[in-house]
């Protein structure tokens, strides 16, 4: 076997591919279209997925910490066990998204749409949220502690049941 490098699969099209123990680990797939696939045990570290097209995709047991996807559509994607700590999720679209225990720890998701996705006991420590959109969210349990988050994000949303704790903080103001 040839030992070949890969650095980018940009705007790709695999819809309801099967990516199983795969390594896309730091490969640009920006633009790529993964509607329908299936990710599981895969590795994303890293991964420029900004702008690509997640819906109803399933991931599961992957590991997205690092990744970059902003602007990406994950409305319908199904999670499970999988990491995006410190992942750029920026104006991402996780409509109806199912995020159960999800890590996204450290996390960047300004104006981020988290529209009736399912967060319970998601990590959201010492994540930027401000501008981020939680209409009808299901967050039982889900960590807000050490978060950086618009004043009347808990009230206007309904956020019952989470878990906050040094909210907005001015010790961490620019500080994560």
């Amino acid at each position: 076997h040839k030992n070949t490098s890969l650095s980018s699969f940009k705007k790709c099209d695999f819809e309801s591919a099967v990516f199983t123990r795969t390594s896309l680990e730091n490969i640009s797939c920006d633009g790529s279209n993964f509607k329908y696939a299936t990710l599981s045990n895969a590795n994303l570290e890293g991964a420029g997925l900004s702008n690509c097209d997640l819906r109803k995709a399933s991931v599961m047991h992957a590991n997205m910490a690092g990744s970059d996807l902003t602007g990406a559509n994950l409305s319908g994607l199904r999670m499970a066990s999988a990491s995006l700590a410190g992942a750029i999720l920026n104006g991402a679209d996780f409509t109806g998204t199912s995020l159960i225990n999800a890590d996204l720890y450290k996390t960047d998701c300004l104006e981020t749409d988290f529209t009736e996705a399912d967060l319970k006991g998601a990590n959201f420590e010492f994540s930027d949220l401000r501008g981020a959109i939680f209409n009808k969210s299901r967050v039982s349990g889900t960590h807000f502690e050490h978060v950086k988050m618009d004043e009347d994000a808990v009230s206007k949303y309904r956020l019952i049941g989470a878990k906050f704790e040094f909210v907005n903080e001015e010790e961490y103001e620019g500080g994560y």
